[in-house]
């Protein structure tokens, strides 16, 4: 037998309870409103628009900039992964239990026949770290956010009137 093939066997067996342990998560964004920086300015523009009837028409529109919107993302388990590792990691503590018992049971002569039970207890204290290791990233991957993102400038538009006469344009007096 090839030296490497138990080691690809357990490998490949760790794989498929381990391919589950990183769980999905579900992110909700919820968005509050729009709100004006410290440094903030508001300006007053003139918009010009057509009427149904195809006379122009103006209107000042107020546009304050710039604007940011606070948002909160709450993260959730999607799936049932966290649960999988909660359950590795339990059966195998357990197994572990069973091992150091088992060991403490055993009447040891001078030979170091009782190695064996420590040895196993150490390889499955080991692979229980795996699904520990998973719980602790999944709870680090899970924790809620707030951000502050920048948004469009802020228009309030006016009513529509008719617009003034253009200025007309002088030469300047000498």
């Amino acid at each position: 037998m090839h030296p490497r093939g138990p080691t690809r066997w357990a490998l490949a067996c760790l794989a498929v309870p381990l391919a589950g342990c990183v769980a999905q998560i579900q992110e909700t964004r919820l968005e509050g409103p729009p709100r004006p920086t410290v440094d903030a300015r508001s300006e007053v523009i003139t918009e010009r628009g057509t009427a149904p009837d195809g006379s122009t028409r103006c209107r000042d529109v107020t546009v304050t900039a710039p604007m940011v919107r606070d948002v909160v993302l709450r993260r959730s388990f999607a799936d049932d992964g966290q649960e999988r590792n909660a359950a590795l990691a339990m059966l195998l503590g357990a197994g572990m239990g069973a091992l150091v018992f088992g060991a403490g049971q055993v009447q040891c002569s001078q030979g170091g026949a009782c190695s064996a039970p420590t040895v196993a207890a150490v390889v499955v204290a080991g692979v229980a770290l795996l699904p520990l290791a998973f719980i602790a990233r999944n709870a680090a991957a899970v924790r809620d956010r707030e951000v502050v993102e920048p948004v469009a400038p802020g228009t309030r538009p006016g009513a529509w009137r008719e617009c003034p006469p253009a200025l007309e344009t002088r030469p300047p007096r000498p």
